[in-house]
């Protein structure tokens, strides 16, 4: 049972971080991130090392908050994600802007030399 309930614990504190905004400091959005891969990390030891439990009313309970609280996290990560995809795709489009702009693409470099061929 303590086992269980050592994944219920965990799961909450999963939950409770997840119910956090995310950040929109760089800094701060990468420790989020990275709590979030802590916390996926110790999750999936914790269940790795279940073994079979003793069924009664509470342990039934138990496991079936620890459903409910994974639906909600499955919902959580999946959003946050979103969030972090389009992030990136505004940061990819905004450097192509940039790109274009100064000209850095290497179809758009100056020439910096010419090779004039002369026939007699």
């Amino acid at each position: 049972m303590s086992g269980l309930n050592a994944l219920h614990e965990l799961t909450l504190k999963f939950h409770d971080h997840l119910a956090l905004p995310l950040p929109k400091n760089d800094d701060e959005r990468d420790r989020y991130i990275e709590k979030i891969d802590f916390y996926l990390e110790r999750r999936e030891l914790r269940m790795s090392s279940l073994h079979q439990v003793e069924r009664n009313k509470e342990t039934v309970m138990v496991a079936k908050e620890i459903m409910n609280l994974n639906k909600i996290i499955d919902k959580k990560l999946h959003e946050v994600r979103g969030a972090i995809g389009r992030d990136l795709h505004h940061v990819r489009a905004q450097k192509q802007i940039n790109d274009k702009y100064e000209g850095t693409t290497p179809s758009q470099q100056p020439m910096t030399s010419y090779y004039f061929d002369q026939k007699n």
